[in-house]
């Protein structure tokens, strides 16, 4: 009923005439639709939010209270948990954090701390640990969002649909306060007391298979040059150097998410797995993250297949398309995006391929 009084309401405006009657018309069939009785409490309230606004603009103020009545009543009936904006005992986990961070940087020096915190799970949870915690969440009744719209839906009014499995939407929220904010955290406190520096990324990244040499013939005796490293440690100047400026934020975000095709690629070819295509006019096109798509790398990922689909091409919040369309705004550039790039880009500088019988000319 809304679209078509919206469609009323434009139409009122552009001839001149007044909105009330569309006004009236919603509100009637809104508050009809109340009537019934048998809704679920939550639809209630969500219906008598919008009937509110209706009436301040009518100037129905007995019809507002009733209303209010009756949402205060649905209130009552719903069951509530409550989420704060940081996970229980926040505090003492980023504690804990940078008292590790120091130990490690004690026992292992700055090069293999970074290679710990990229390699291993004591610190910071695996794709499988967080899908176990959320099945576990589940198992005991713990409520989502999800399952309160599925409630809903049942009830006869569908308020909000959901493509895709379950498990994505309830990982994202547990992904970034159990792995994506703790190693902000982690990059904070060796960062900026200096102790984790630009070329230790430098000196990890280049011992990764991303710093292989491929020799892969230009043609006329000519290389493609073995730079990616050098690429990506344009990129981490800026998050080891200006990490909290904001608008050195959306450059990194920027040119490190683009950048990820690149890496994708490389590992393809040394994965065996062509990093070119040719299309039906004939025209060879290099690869992009369909590359996610290719069995041979999707084993090779395992876990972290998740955390790149995730990061970068999840519908509709992938950060590939937001960039490369330029959709985002300044506001927009989360210094959570910044650091799940950078820790999605050494999760994958940590996994181990066979350069021994990589394939290396192309």
């Amino acid at each position: 009923m809304q679209a078509f009084a919206d469609v009323g309401r434009r139409l009122a405006n552009r001839i001149g005439e007044p909105r009330r009657a569309w006004d009236e018309k919603e509100a009637e069939a809104i508050a009809a639709r109340l009537s019934y009785g048998g809704l679920h409490p939550f639809l209630v309230e969500t219906h008598g939010t919008r009937l509110r606004r209706l009436y301040q603009l009518l100037g129905k103020e007995g019809s507002r209270r009733a209303n209010e009545e009756r949402m205060n009543a649905a209130r009552s009936q719903q069951e509530f948990h409550e989420f704060s904006g940081q996970p229980d005992g926040w505090n003492e986990q980023v504690q804990y954090l940078q008292e590790r961070a120091a130990v490690l940087l004690k026992e292992y020096g700055p090069t293999e701390t970074l290679a710990l915190i990229s390699k291993t799970s004591h610190l910071l949870p695996s794709v499988s640990e967080v899908r176990n915690h959320i099945d576990k969440m589940h198992a005991e009744g713990i409520g989502t969002f999800r399952q309160l719209a599925s409630v809903v839906a049942s009830a006869g009014d569908r308020i909000i649909s959901h493509e895709g499995n379950e498990f994505v939407e309830s990982y994202d929220m547990r992904w970034i306060f159990e792995a994506v904010v703790p190693f902000g955290v982690l990059m904070s406190e060796l960062v900026s007391a200096g102790n984790l520096r630009l070329e230790h990324f430098q000196k990890f990244l280049e011992s990764s298979w991303m710093g292989h040499e491929e020799n892969i013939s230009y043609g006329g005796g000519e290389k493609m040059p073995n730079d990616l490293v050098r690429l990506l440690v344009a990129n981490l100047r800026v998050y080891v150097g200006l990490r909290t400026d904001e608008l050195q934020r959306v450059s990194l975000i920027d040119s490190l998410t683009l950048r990820f095709e690149a890496i994708f690629r490389k590992l393809a070819r040394l994965l065996g797995v062509a990093d070119k295509r040719t299309n039906d006019d004939g025209i060879t096109q290099v690869r992009d993250l369909d590359l996610l798509k290719d069995p041979a790398i999707k084993a090779f990922l395992g876990d972290d297949l998740t955390f790149a689909n995730h990061t970068l091409v999840r519908q509709s919040e992938g950060l590939r398309d937001r960039i490369a369309h330029a959709i985002l705004h300044a506001g927009q550039y989360r210094s959570q995006d910044m650091d799940a790039l950078v820790f999605l880009l050494l999760r994958l500088a940590a996994l181990s391929i066979d350069l021994e019988g990589a394939k290396t000319e192309s």
